[in-house]
């Protein structure tokens, strides 16, 4: 058992669920070996420092399911500095926090192999910092991922300058768009990898879905706030005078409320969907509306979802969402665009042909975000780092 710097907590198939443990943990069934063990002859040892759940949401899931896969190989020591508010979130308690997760991080460090910092960019500088001195204290290889879309340029100063820092310095520099490599590349950072979202589907061959001859009721399911197209997608709605539907599952942000949808005859408002329950809800569906224009959207998590249940999206040619939207699972539109939403979700209600083909695209299109595929993707970097691999030299990589 662990004692003394680290807690001891039982695997992920064990009866508790690691994950909810709002400390700093240890996941495996022995103390970390000493270094001086050769790495070939021990288990990898990994520091993950991030948010865990609670609270339910995008970036706590992504971190809680790579956290999940980890810690049932046996090739692995797993520990992670928990990040996470829960459900305080004020600046006493988030110095509070990132003092604790700091501390924790010192602790552990010299007892691990590679340190991985999970943050969304609007949070990087702030424990950032801390963390890069200590690895470069202890001498260990330093990874950063960043969740969602935005980027240190669309940051103001001092954090946009804190991170392209941190960004240029770190060992390795994880990202989840495409574009977020281009733009990385731009300012000289040759260290950088596309390390999508992704979500743990089944192992198993993927699961008949319900057929879906036609198009009719659309879903939106995610924020229900103005910068994610809420409004447009009302008006492009309203327009239909036939059996279309649009229902909507959220939580309101920035004014919006049940208010919003009283009085209307194509959309309703159906409540907040238990995240457990995300894919049997889309199944009941026919097609997915996400007419964004939200500044840090990245790879929305749940148009993945909609490919898991079978669903082609709809969605707004918006950052880098038409690296994840192509012709072969869905249809793009112009950011604002009433109209050109409301022909596309037309397209899909008239055209069975092209609806079917492109129904069968969104089941293919999941193979590509399965989290088991992107696990292995990050312990290879893992690894890679600790035998001594210079991602910011390509050719040895």
């Amino acid at each position: 058992m662990i004692r003394d710097r680290d807690v001891f907590v039982r695997p992920a198939n064990a009866d508790d669920d690691p994950v909810s443990i709002r400390e700093a943990l240890c996941l495996g069934t022995s103390a970390v070996p000493s270094d001086a063990v050769p790495l070939q002859l021990r288990p990898l040892r990994l520091l993950l420092i991030g948010s865990l759940p609670p609270p339910i949401g995008g970036t706590t899931v992504l971190l809680k399911n790579l956290v999940d896969e980890l810690v049932v190989r046996s090739d692995l020591n797993v520990c992670v500095v928990n990040t996470s508010l829960g459900k305080q979130s004020n600046r006493i308690a988030d110095l509070w926090r990132g003092i604790k997760a700091v501390w924790q991080t010192a602790k552990l460090i010299g007892d691990v192999d590679v340190v991985s910092l999970h943050s969304v960019s609007s949070k990087l500088y702030k424990i950032g910092p801390f963390v890069y001195i200590l690895t470069r204290l202890w001498r260990r290889p330093f990874i950063i991922r960043k969740f969602g879309g935005t980027n240190y340029r669309d940051l103001r100063q001092p954090q946009s300058g804190i991170e392209q820092w941190l960004v240029s310095h770190c060992d390795l520099n994880l990202v989840e768009t495409k574009m977020l490599v281009e733009i990385t590349k731009e300012d000289g950072v040759e260290h950088v990898e596309w390390y999508p979202n992704n979500r743990p589907f089944a192992k198993e061959k993927t699961p008949l879905v319900r057929e879906r001859k036609c198009c009719r009721r659309f879903v939106y399911l995610g924020h229900v706030r103005p910068g994610k197209g809420i409004n447009e997608m009302i008006q492009a709605a309203e327009r239909f005078d036939q059996d279309v539907s649009v229902d909507v599952y959220g939580p309101f942000f920035e004014g919006l409320s049940e208010e919003t949808f009283k009085g209307l005859e194509r959309v309703r408002y159906c409540g907040v969907v238990p995240p457990e329950t995300v894919v049997k809800t889309l199944e009941q569906y026919d097609a997915l509306l996400l007419p964004t224009h939200h500044m840090g959207e990245g790879y929305p998590g749940i148009i993945l979802e909609a490919y898991r249940a079978g669903l082609p999206v709809i969605c707004t040619h918006w950052r880098a969402l038409p690296e994840i939207v192509d012709e072969s699972c869905g249809l793009l539109v112009k950011p604002y665009s009433v109209d050109e939403l409301h022909e596309a979700m037309r397209t899909f209600v008239r055209d069975d042909q092209l609806y079917g083909r492109l129904c069968k695209g969104a089941l293919k299109k999941q193979k590509l975000f399965d989290s088991h595929i992107w696990m292995e993707r990050f312990v290879e970097y893992c690894k890679a780092l600790a035998e001594g691999v210079n991602f910011r030299n390509r050719e040895n990589t």
